[in-house]
């Protein structure tokens, strides 16, 4: 029973010197748009390439995950309400298109 004791403050004490880093952000701007967004630096570490047309995408240092900064032309002024995420790429909804091309 003691060493039972013993082995949960010794886990208690162990997890309370251990601190949850502080979560660094950075202002990453497209200089070509001037389209300016907060990044998640601490947890996006690494250039992942660029997309295409303007920005940059990063990704987490063990790869399991990424984020794209990127800014494209609005020709067809198109509200942020025609708009849909697919899980990869945002693309207008259909009656929104249909509208717009006239």
């Amino acid at each position: 029973m003691k060493s039972m004791i013993a082995l949960a403050l010794a886990v208690v004490a162990s997890t309370a010197t251990v601190s949850a880093q502080p979560v660094r952000w950075t202002r990453y701007t497209i200089p070509q748009t001037g389209t300016a967004v907060d990044l998640p630096s601490s947890i996006f570490t690494e250039e992942a390439g660029r997309p295409d047309g303007y920005g940059q995408r990063f990704r987490t240092g063990d790869g399991r995950a990424d984020i794209t900064i990127q800014a494209a032309p609005n020709m067809a002024n198109d509200s942020l309400s025609c708009c849909r995420f697919d899980g990869h790429r945002v693309k207008l909804i259909p009656p929104c298109a249909r509208t717009q091309q006239g």
